[in-house]
């Protein structure tokens, strides 16, 4: 039997540093105990979906990069992170690849799980922030050898469309989903997709093309400081929900409201939020 697997995943984090100085000090003690408390749970793997950063400039990366690395390294913790659309909203995804010394897109493996990150975005653009699976990412994917035994997490910043909240509005999705669906079902019968970047959380269970896969969309942090836990083992998938101090709500509530261009929404919540859900796996 193997050992379970443990995912971490946090949504949005839309680290800005173009507020008031004022308001600088309390920015920063809040995304430091944010990623604190995200460090501290136990996990193999800790997964952050995208809009790491607000405007995805040089200073934005260097204080995320420099707190994520020494929290990592203090609690032995693996770290991964996607782009999303705000990341490279001031400079190129290579220029910001480069700077974080990180793959675009990759794939981790353990004998029970799969774990895919995909880059959802499209090169720097502030009038378009809807999402798109390039060709050469496709192409990758089919590269990739379909797995019964190995269960199937995809990370990507943007949804599928027509799947978790939101996804039915333009430029909340990617734009070519069909096409990713039909990769997705070659990659394994039954599996996780989790997405960002509509800032509510919600979970769909399943669509027409892929009936065995389950839609989680995670919230933005600042309006919802809520994690996740995916433990994956050979019988199922165990998800659990952790809220951050509520100290850091209010926190933020002093400045995200001058983060110019971040969509807070009071629902952010969600209605049907997972607490403790169990999917069982499938068997041969």
């Amino acid at each position: 039997m193997n050992r379970t697997i443990r995912l971490a995943v946090m949504g949005d984090a839309h680290y800005c540093n173009e507020i008031p100085n004022e308001h600088a000090f309390i920015r920063d003690a809040y995304y430091r105990q944010l990623f604190r408390e995200f460090f501290t749970l136990d996990a193999d793997v800790h997964i952050l979906l995208g809009d790491v950063t607000h405007w995805g400039n040089p200073l934005e990366w260097d204080f995320v990069l420099r707190t994520t690395s020494e929290l990592s390294k203090q609690y032995d913790r693996q770290f991964r992170f996607i782009l999303g659309n705000h990341d490279t909203l001031r400079q190129s995804k290579e220029d910001v690849l480069r700077q974080t010394d990180s793959p675009r897109y990759a794939v981790d493996e353990f004998p029970n799980l799969r774990i895919v990150y995909l880059d959802t975005t499209k090169e720097s653009s502030y009038d378009n922030w809807g999402g798109l699976v390039d060709e050469e990412q496709l192409d990758w994917l089919d590269e990739i050898s379909r797995s019964k035994n190995q269960y199937t997490i995809v990370c990507g910043h943007h949804p599928i469309a027509q799947t978790t909240a939101g996804s039915d509005h333009e430029m909340m999705s990617i734009d070519n989903s069909r096409e990713v669906l039909h990769k997705l079902a070659k990659l394994s019968p039954e599996g996780l997709y989790l997405n960002g970047h509509n800032h509510i959380h919600s979970v769909v269970n399943g669509t027409d093309t892929l009936p065995g896969w389950t839609f989680v969309q995670h919230s933005a942090v600042l309006s919802a400081p809520v994690f996740r836990r995916y433990s994956v083992s050979d019988e199922a998938v165990h998800v659990s929900s952790y809220h951050a101090d509520h100290d850091l709500l209010r926190q933020s509530e002093l400045f995200r409201g001058l983060i110019l261009g971040y969509g807070h929404t009071d629902k952010a919540y969600g209605t049907s939020e997972m607490i403790l859900t169990t999917l069982p796996r499938a068997k041969d």
